[in-house]
């Protein structure tokens, strides 16, 4: 004799009850999911908004960078001009110094 499962169809209070919970559970669980997305999606709208930001300051400060580098540039010249001028006024200074009794 051989045995066959059987199935038999029964619907009552205590198979609806865990079917809802987990249901509901499921549907919160989506609906959480979803908030977490959207919160990421304004975190990273975020990010993009202030890496935008620091894009722009880094432009200026670049921009101002090259001025200064261009006057100390040219203050390095004035110096080195200097330099030259001192060196002819001494030689000139000794001449005289050693022409004068």
């Amino acid at each position: 004799m051989t045995l066959k499962p059987e199935f038999t169809m029964q619907i009552n209070l205590g198979t609806l009850v865990p079917i809802g919970i987990a249901l509901v559970g499921l549907a919160s669980w989506t609906g959480s999911l979803g908030n977490q997305v959207d919160n990421l999606e304004q975190d990273v709208e975020q990010v993009q908004q202030t890496v935008q930001g620091y894009d722009a300051r880094l432009r200026a400060i670049e921009a101002v960078q090259s001025g200064v580098n261009v006057r100390l540039d040219n203050i390095g010249s004035a110096i080195q001009e200097l330099k030259e001028t001192a060196k002819d006024t001494n030689t000139i200074l000794r001449e005289l110094s050693r022409k004068t009794p």
